[in-house]
């Protein structure tokens, strides 16, 4: 990359890549739709052209390792446009390899990497993709293939229609394009049409409705399609009639017509309609308006005919005539009718430019450093109510004090409209995140021999930017377990009267201050006794615990460390290898993630993240235990009571509390943070009853303070007395009397539980 450095703006550069990432994941999702609809041309044309915009700017760049990857995936696009070969699930496949190479390949680059670091598995994925370019049937594949189809069908006949002169006349034409089958090939298939033509007037129909001779006609017409590619003479003929606007387009027009009334009496060699589809290609790069769309409706309808599912034949004809004509006329249009309407154009053009969105490039450094100011708004904000508190306390100042009021209710409205407008920069389509998905699950499927379908709900949903970044790991790691160890091999699913093909859903929903993701396949589910054999094995648990642990339980367990029930673990995955470190990474941001699983039916990961993790408020309830200030999460908060000294009571060595036909545990705060307490007695106290994961208990704390709004920091509060106190808090917020609050993490505190 140093030496692209050298000659080009490294920014210039960096941009080039990030868009090509961007890219390379949308032609992806088009390359696996393709395949569903292989008819849809349109499709391969929008993979085509990034792909060719990525070769040629990569090129300019220097950037050769990119750009001849580009240039050889390009190639086989090209064939695939042009129906000079045929969609096949090894093209996918290998296409599919090629674009993940080339995504790496970039974000190397913009990593300040080597553009290729495996050589070998480079230069191999170059000769596979070269391999499929050579898949085009030439000129004498063809004739040899159609010789082939002619042997077998010549095995069928009687010995009355071998020894018939016209089927003489037949085989002596035969012998004569297998001896010149390399040279004067298209006059030797013109010849030998006419004597087939000849051949199939004097059979009878029990030999011309044989499905030998069906196949061996739809061969026929292949040859036919080459006899018409040696016609001489000019494609387009000048006339001089036609114009659209200044532009002679009279080729193009008298070719169409041409085709339009030709007559014949079977269908036309497939040639033709691939000499329509030209000359209306030519004309679109001419016209405009109305007559470009009447070229691509042509088009659309000519899309049967190319893919093989229709003959061109004379109903079909007579379908295309009164587009043609119409198209027809508007080429007559005199020139002085286009100009008049020119300045019409001009001001509806003018009109556009008027809601032209402009949009511009900031790192996001800046925007990060823009949000540590902003976020200091609200610190300032709580500082301004703490002071309007004690201006309150004053006798005699009730005009300042509603001044002073009614500016912090206006600076703290401000703040929040300027935090929640930057927030927005930050988003982005949670699709940006996905799109990659039915991609990598079809290389993945590939290597394991599966098949599967992804579907996708909530693309449109935007999310925080550092949403995307902490996600791609976990969602790649379910990915990859779902395909190795979820879903069943084809045959498998079959026998158990489900879909050969498997279904990977991801879900994605918001949830106030929270963004859910659901990623579930419906494929063999996790078996509960081998979670739970294996925890036994390891130690994880004792045989008591294990036959009181739920389904969920045991399944959630595949979150320890090292843990999995994989016999074997393979290149793509081994389910519970690593989801220790998708767990970790989850809850290092304040998510939850959770396995729910039916065996023989599926699996389900559920993943709770707050909405953003660059910048996080939180909105709780203030309390306080001696000196310190503690904050709980509304999210999680129930109430608030105190309690009769009856209600508090021991029950198997357990503190626990009677609150309305509910026993909940208690624990105390100041013991887990060994800090002296005001009171140490829950009557004189206050209890609040958290929930978490349908788990509900009671904490004791001294006072209730308030609702309050804070920004989440990161706070070290190191070790005390041996014991890691990082873990019960999600972070520290500064308050408005200047004093730090302690935010507590209830999944952490709720593990204090005996």
């Amino acid at each position: 990359m140093s030496g692209t450095e050298e000659m080009f703006d490294r920014e210039m550069v960096v941009e080039f890549l990030e868009e090509s990432l961007d890219q390379i994941s949308d032609l992806e999702n088009l390359l696996i739709e393709f395949e569903k609809n292989p008819n849809n041309l349109k499709l391969i044309d929008d993979v085509f052209r990034p792909v060719h915009s990525i070769k040629g700017t990569a090129g300019f760049f220097k950037l050769l390792s990119l750009q001849k990857l580009a240039h050889k995936l390009e190639n086989v696009l090209d064939l695939l446009r042009k129906e000079e070969i045929a969609p096949s699930a090894e093209i996918i496949s290998t296409e599919l390899s090629g674009f993940t190479e080339l995504h790496a390949i970039c974000q190397r680059l913009v990593n300040e990497e080597e553009e290729v670091i495996d050589v070998e598995h480079y230069n191999q994925l170059i000769q596979d993709i070269e391999a499929l370019s050579q898949q085009k049937r030439d000129t004498k594949t063809e004739v040899l293939l159609y010789l082939n189809a002619f042997q077998a069908f010549e095995a069928t006949l009687p010995q009355a229609v071998l020894t018939s002169p016209t089927f003489q006349a037949l085989t002596q034409n035969v012998s004569q394009l297998e001896i010149i089958v390399q040279k004067s090939i298209e006059e030797a298939i013109s010849s030998f049409l006419e004597a087939f033509h000849q051949f199939t007037e004097k059979q009878a129909p029990e030999i011309t409705n044989s499905s030998d001779f069906n196949f061996l006609k739809k061969e026929t017409r292949r040859l036919e399609t080459i006899a018409v590619t040696s016609k001489k003479g000019p494609t387009f003929r000048k006339t001089g009639d036609y114009f659209y606007q200044e532009t002679d387009v009279s080729g193009e027009i008298s070719t169409i017509q041409e085709i339009i009334n030709l007559p014949f009496e079977e269908a036309l060699p497939l040639n033709t309609a691939q000499r329509l589809k030209d000359a209306l290609d030519s004309l679109q790069q001419k016209i405009s308006d109305e007559a470009l769309t009447l070229t691509k409706t042509i088009q659309l309808v000519l899309v049967p005919v190319l893919s093989g599912m229709m003959e061109f034949d004379q109903e079909f004809q007579k379908e295309l005539m009164i587009p043609v004509e119409k198209l027809v006329s508007l080429m007559t249009q005199p020139v002085k009718e286009e100009k008049a309407e020119a300045p019409a154009k001009k001001m509806d053009e003018k009109t556009e430019e008027k809601h032209e969105v402009k949009t511009m490039r900031v790192s996001e450094e800046e925007i990060d450093g823009f949000m540590h100011f902003v976020g200091e708004l609200v610190v300032v904000s709580d500082m301004l109510k703490y002071i309007g508190l004690e201006i309150n306390k004053i006798p005699g100042v009730r005009d300042l004090e509603e001044s002073f009021k009614q500016a912090h209710q206006t600076f703290h409205a401000l703040s929040q409209n300027l935090i929640d407008s930057l927030l927005k920069i930050r988003l982005l389509p949670v699709d940006n995140l996905l799109k990659k998905v039915p991609g990598l699950a079809r290389s993945l499927a590939d290597k394991v021999g599966k098949k599967v379908r992804v579907e996708i709900h909530g693309g449109d949903i935007k999310i925080d930017k550092s949403l995307h970044e902490l996600m791609d790991h976990p969602l790649t790691h379910i990915i990859r377990n779902s395909l190795d160890h979820g879903l069943e091999s084809p045959d498998t699913r079959e026998a158990a009267k489900k879909p050969a093909t498997g279904l990977i859903q991801i879900d994605v929903t918001h949830d106030g201050d929270w963004v859910n993701f659901t990623i579930q396949d419906d494929g063999a589910g996790i078996p509960v006794d081998k979670v739970k054999q294996k925890a036994l094995e390891k130690e994880l648990i004792t045989p008591e615990q294990a036959a009181t642990l739920s389904d969920d339980e045991a399944v959630n367990l595949l979150f320890l460390p090292g843990f999995s029930t994989a016999k074997t673990v393979s290149d793509i995955s081994g389910r519970g290898v690593g989801l220790d470190v998708v767990k970790r990474n989850i809850e290092a941001v304040n998510g939850q993630v959770a396995i729910s699983s039916q065996f023989g039916k599926g699996t389900s990961f559920d993943i709770r993240l707050p909405s953003s993790t660059s910048f996080v408020i939180i909105e709780g309830v203030n309390t306080l235990v001696g000196n310190t200030e503690y904050i709980f999460p509304v999210e999680f908060m129930q109430m608030a009571f105190r309690p009769q000294k009856e209600e508090v009571f021991m029950a198997n060595d357990i503190e626990v509390v009677r609150h309305k036909n509910r026993i909940l545990p208690v624990l105390r705060l100041y013991e887990i943070f060994k800090i002296p307490p005001e009171s140490e007695t829950p009557e004189a106290a206050i209890l609040v009853i958290v929930e978490h994961q349908k788990q509900s208990f009671a904490v004791m704390v001294d006072k209730l303070l308030g609702k309050t709004q804070v920004v989440l920091k990161e706070i070290d509060l190191g070790e005390q007395d041996g014991e890691h106190l990082q873990k019960d808090i999600l972070g520290g917020a500064i308050m408005g009397h200047g004093n730090i609050a302690l935010v507590l993490d209830i999944e952490q505190l709720k593990g204090h539980l005996k």
